[in-house]
């Protein structure tokens, strides 16, 4: 599973390659940007979870698993899109395990109307934690706020779908509760996105 990682680069950068190498006649459709938007996004993130539980540190470290998000928006215009996404990342190792799921508030801006976009997100997520190592064992599960960021390319290959590649960062702090202090989780994921313009 250690090679995954590497195959997921090496498939988004072909997806780069491809993309830069499209035809003029694919480039023939234009970004049109006006009304509902329907997709999603699937590829592999790297989630780390860190804190202090009774005046110990513990931490995950960054641990790679697959990761995805459903989008349901609206384009005003060929430069911005809003949309509500539902996603998360899961993975079990040894007897750890996290989960992450969040319904966020994503702004996605195209300079110039083109292919090339930059979003910023704010929501709501849950992190459920289990911790089991010699002598520390931390089982918890809490909401939070979470905010986060990305830039990614999307080409037409229809008049209505665009598929391109995204990278994407989102920060959990959970801070204080109970006998845990100082609890963060963040997650930067590499993805294949899917979008459709009805």
């Amino acid at each position: 599973m250690k090679s995954l990682p590497r195959i997921v680069l090496l498939l988004t950068a072909l997806t780069l390659v491809a993309l830069a190498a499209q035809p003029v006649a694919a480039q023939m459709y234009s970004n049109e940007r006006d009304g509902t938007v329907v997709g999603g996004n699937v590829g592999y993130g790297w989630t780390r979870v860190t804190g202090v539980v009774a005046g110990e540190d513990f931490d995950t470290d960054s641990q790679g698993a697959f990761t995805g998000l459903l989008r349901f928006g609206f384009a005003s215009s060929d430069q911005f899109m809003i949309s509500a996404d539902a996603g998360g990342w899961v993975k079990t190792w040894q007897e750890r395990q996290v989960k992450i799921f969040f319904l966020n508030a994503t702004a996605c801006w195209f300079p110039g109307g083109q292919g090339f976009f930059v979003r910023g997100t704010l929501g709501y997520g849950n992190l459920d934690v289990v911790f089991i190592t010699p002598g520390q064992q931390i089982n918890f599960q809490q909401g939070a706020f979470d905010f986060g960021g990305g830039v990614g390319y999307e080409l037409r290959f229809s008049p209505d779908l665009a598929i391109g590649v995204a990278l994407d960062y989102w920060y959990f702090n959970v801070g204080q509760f109970e006998d845990l202090e100082d609890v963060k989780a963040s997650t930067t994921a590499i993805t294949f996105q899917i979008n459709y313009y009805l």
